[in-house]
């Protein structure tokens, strides 16, 4: 097997990350425009996740609607979406890209994590989100953690995630 064959075969590990009640909470001070924003503590603790896994970031948030991969369309973003890309690049973070299916609703969320599924090469994943949605009629509870949306991400989330990825 050459090097290229190789790549080829690394399988992603993916984190499935919604925003509010996983990276806010009912004591976060920053703001956007009045409204709640990122929590440093539970940044670092994604940052925790990421380092320990070296997953991508995949957005199933509504923070997403307003975001865009493309450096191109980045002019076209919502303060939402600037205020996220900062907070991330502050703590050494990057969203890799948005999952999201013209043919599947925004509150779907099991769906559309399961069509991504379908159509990429995905070792482990995990979903953080305080809102429980579609994930267990798609048969994703096993991947699925699910926050208090008052406290946010927390340091045993943190670990079970990790042990989910690193599987």
């Amino acid at each position: 097997m050459d090097y290229l064959e190789e790549v080829e075969q690394v399988k992603m590990k993916v984190i499935f990350l919604d925003i509010d009640g996983v990276l806010n909470n009912a004591s976060t001070t920053d703001r956007v425009f009045g409204c709640v924003g990122l929590d440093d503590v539970l940044l670092k603790r994604l940052k925790k996740i990421v380092a320990a896994t070296n997953a991508a970031i995949y957005l199933v948030s509504s923070w997403k609607d307003s975001w865009f991969k493309d450096e191109n369309k980045k002019c076209l973003q919502d303060i939402f979406a600037n205020h996220l890309d900062a907070k991330f690049d502050e703590y050494g973070l990057k969203a890799t890209d948005k999952v999201e299916n013209e043919n599947i609703s925004a509150d779907e969320r099991g769906k559309l994590i399961k069509d991504f599924l379908e159509h990429n090469d995905v070792q482990e994943f995990v979903i953080l989100d305080d809102v429980e949605f579609d994930y267990n009629e798609e048969d994703l509870e096993k991947n699925f953690i699910q926050t208090y949306s008052k406290v946010g991400l927390t340091e045993e989330d943190v670990k079970q995630a990790i042990e989910i990825l690193n599987k």
